[in-house]
């Protein structure tokens, strides 16, 4: 009976690690593409802004605006019933600390549009965010195997009530959602893109307002890191 040796034990070892090793490295390389920080050029887009959520943990906003930032997107809600536990705080503390704000709503692909309309209008509970409600529409963390017609009907039921209600909306998208959710359906609506691309988010979304760059933003006023945006002028 064949019984290995001590070198092909090692080299088997040996080679299991570097395939390991090659693996690691190529996720880490995908990843570190797809979510390092694109080049951005603040001079021609000074106005600079962040997106919080209870994820962030307690924010001095005064601090935030100190550090020369001048808006700031809220976590409000998400889905049918699911509301931050820090919206409220988050959003007083930023408006009485001057800062822009505006409130969003993570859309969930296998939830009632017009239920998730209900459930973000109640998250606000009376509040008029300057920048208006932005709806967050994304595949990562969402539902899978729903056909794009069946979200897209249920998105159009969502913006339909907000838009009776009157809020200002914004779409909040990366370039996959956006070629398969917004572009043929909801163009008309300021865009609010998450791209890593260097200089320009995207060439054909020219209805985009906001772009946001980084994923990983160090921020004087809040622990850890956080999503880093920058307005387009009108």
């Amino acid at each position: 009976m064949y019984s290995p040796s001590r070198h092909d034990i090692l080299a088997s070892v040996a080679f299991l690690l570097i395939t390991a090793l090659l693996i690691f490295a190529g996720w880490w390389g995908v990843y570190y593409y797809r979510n390092m920080p694109a080049r951005v050029d603040f001079n021609r887009y000074p106005v600079r802004g962040i997106d919080v959520s209870a994820h962030n943990g307690a924010i001095d906003f005064s601090e935030v605006k100190r550090s020369g930032y001048d808006f700031v997107w809220i976590k409000a809600s998400e889905g049918e019933t699911f509301r931050d536990t820090l919206f409220t705080r988050n959003f007083d503390a930023a408006t009485a600390a001057s800062l822009r704000t505006g409130a969003y709503h993570y859309f969930r692909f296998d939830c009632d549009g017009l239920l998730q309309a209900l459930n973000l209008c109640r998250a606000l509970d009376g509040r008029d965010p300057e920048l208006g409600v932005a709806i967050d529409v994304e595949e990562q963390g969402n539902a899978t195997g729903i056909p794009t017609p069946v979200i897209v009907s249920r998105l159009a039921a969502m913006l339909d009530y907000l838009n009776m209600r009157g809020f200002p909306i914004t779409l909040y998208t990366n370039k996959d959602g956006y070629y398969e959710y917004i572009r043929d359906e909801f163009s008309d609506y300021p865009l609010w893109i998450c791209s890593f691309t260097n200089d320009n988010p995207i060439d054909d979304a020219p209805q985009w307002t906001i772009w946001q760059f980084s994923h990983s933003g160090k921020v004087p006023g809040i622990r850890g890191n956080v999503d880093e945006n920058v307005m387009r002028a009108k």
